[in-house]
């Protein structure tokens, strides 16, 4: 298991380092990411305390593949959520990219990005699991989130569906292997077996389709409600999965502080926990 961790640590460090190494040299931001730190009160109505992190390589013209059938593009992805208590907790590690398919042709001669849907592919590799590595997954993964057309520009106007974080969809094919951490004792396994709500199995193939759509929206740039909801259909073992949240968020300085309320149903993935989850803190934007 181990060696698995260290052989995907390895893969994402040679694929940020060009990038970044690159990017300083066009004095260019390497890095995005925000972290939140909230308190929360859990299914079980116990208080406790997290984190929720997300980091990755900051998408410039520098870290694209181009050529006349589209542009490309890979890195690396962290996610972790972290609490104490009965919290939820997941942790995603992974190198993942985008195809994105070159527009039809306007008038010009040029790509029409403007006026047409537009098809992007993403990809990823990486692992999936609790922060206690009680069952990790490794997961390949392919999809399609499309981005909708603008008949005008309008730098007043909302971000066009897809390009903004808070505004797209997505269908997407997972696959993978679930391992069998052998350092569980037969404790462990009980215990791992009465609270994680899922049906994938140690030792097994993991096999699921995945949808997701965020639709949010802002007012006076000043307040923010965005909800989200990601199914997932587990093919191996006909089970449906899903995590569903509203945040509402009061932006205290844009692109960099905010205040964030959080509202989930279902923990997700990997372990799919059900139950409700409130939460309130902090968001820096790096």
């Amino acid at each position: 298991m181990k060696l698995l961790l260290v052989l995907l640590l390895f893969s994402i460090l040679i694929i940020i380092a060009p990038s970044n190494i690159w990017a300083k040299e066009n004095n260019s931001k390497n890095i995005d990411g925000k972290i939140t730190f909230n308190s929360i009160l859990t299914e079980s109505e116990e208080k406790a305390v997290g984190m929720i992190a997300e980091i990755i390589p900051t998408l410039n013209m520098e870290r694209y593949f181009i050529n006349k059938k589209g542009v490309g593009y890979l890195g690396p992805y962290f996610e972790i959520q972290k609490g104490s208590d009965d919290a939820f907790e997941s942790l995603l590690a992974k190198a993942s990219g985008f195809w994105m398919l070159t527009p039809p042709i306007d008038e010009d001669g040029e790509p029409d990005y403007i006026r047409h849907w537009i098809n992007i592919f993403p990809f990823s590799a990486g692992i999936e699991t609790d922060l206690e590595f009680k069952n990790p997954i490794s997961l390949l993964e392919i999809g399609w989130t499309p981005i909708g057309p603008r008949k005008k520009i309008d730098l007043k106007s909302q971000s066009r569906f897809g390009l903004s974080l808070n505004r797209n969809m997505g269908l997407f094919l997972q696959g993978g292997y679930k391992f069998d951490n052998k350092n569980n004792s037969d404790s462990t396994i009980h215990e791992i077996e009465e609270n994680y709500k899922t049906k994938e199995k140690p030792d097994m193939l993991t096999a699921r389709v995945k949808a997701e759509l965020v639709y949010g929206f802002s007012f006076m740039n000043f307040f923010e409600i965005v909800p989200k909801g990601t199914g997932w259909f587990d093919i191996v073992n006909q089970e449906f999965y899903y995590h569903m949240e509203a945040k509402f968020r009061i932006v205290i300085k844009p692109s960099k502080l905010s205040i964030d309320c959080l509202y989930q149903r279902g923990s997700g993935a990997p372990n799919f926990n059900k139950g409700d989850q409130y939460s309130g803190g902090l968001t820096i934007m790096f």
